[in-house]
């Protein structure tokens, strides 16, 4: 994307390895009309999209929805606006390889999910004014999903950082370093719900959320180089929180 615009009318449908970049100084603008803004669901192929704003214009879907695929690469995007229950700003449901980096998305209904076996890599993300979760690791199907998280912020979300897995055959694991989580007021900064969640935390923060940590049922790791502070309750479940040695 040489000039600044916007460069679709209705769903972009990627069934090839591509990379979509607006050049610096571009504006380059995708929107979400009548569905999903970007839609990839083809096997095999890898997917680059790079300085570009992602919006929800009329009726939109989510911002980037994988169902398959092998690689996608996200970097210096926003992605913003997906609101429809039950939806993302970007949405990973397939075991393909996924970065995100220098990326903002906010006010969605959730912000960043990540399903069906995705092996996840966040870093330097602000992920904010997302109406339920800003990072989402969600096993629905039996898979592993893997997450991880450094050197980003989840805030005025629902919940922060939140690994989910029902049963132990949906297993969700995030670890999160260096990363904060706050004004997160109505859930948690931090939480693991379910005997297939595990949540790892080092060098973090939660501070001003309803909860700092929450365990539900799950295993949750706590370095104690975390700091948890300002929370109206700063631990759920404290008996099944490990608090490993540095």
């Amino acid at each position: 994307m040489l000039d600044s615009a916007n460069y679709n009318t209705g769903p972009v449908n990627i069934t090839k390895s591509v990379s979509i970049l607006a050049i610096p100084g571009a504006v380059g603008s995708v929107v979400g009309s009548g569905g999903d803004a970007i839609l990839i669901n083809t096997a095999g192929v890898k997917v680059s999209l790079r300085n570009l704003k992602i919006l929800n214009f009329n009726a939109g879907q989510f911002g980037i929805r994988m169902t398959n695929g092998a690689r996608l690469t996200v970097a210096d995007c926003e992605v913003a606006g997906f609101t429809a229950q039950d939806v993302a700003g970007i949405y990973v449901k397939t075991a393909a390889d996924v970065t995100i980096v220098d990326t903002v998305v906010r006010d969605n209904n959730n912000g960043i999910w990540f399903d069906g076996g995705a092996r996840a890599a966040v870093m330097r993300a602000t992920v904010t004014g997302n109406s339920f979760v800003g990072i989402y690791a969600f096993a629905t199907v039996d898979s592993e999903v893997q997450v991880t998280v450094t050197d980003s912020l989840s805030s005025h979300n629902r919940w922060g950082f939140y690994a989910r897995g029902d049963a132990a055959s949906t297993k969700a694991t995030m670890t999160v370093s260096l990363s904060t989580a706050t004004h997160n007021a109505l859930e948690s900064g931090f939480q693991a719900t379910g005997p297939g969640a595990v949540i790892v935390v080092s060098g973090s923060t939660a501070s001003y959320n309803y909860r700092g940590f929450a365990n539900v049922s799950a295993a949750f790791g706590s370095r104690n180089d975390n700091t948890v502070f300002g929370n109206p309750i700063d631990q759920l479940g404290p008996t099944t929180i490990l608090i490993m040695p540095r």
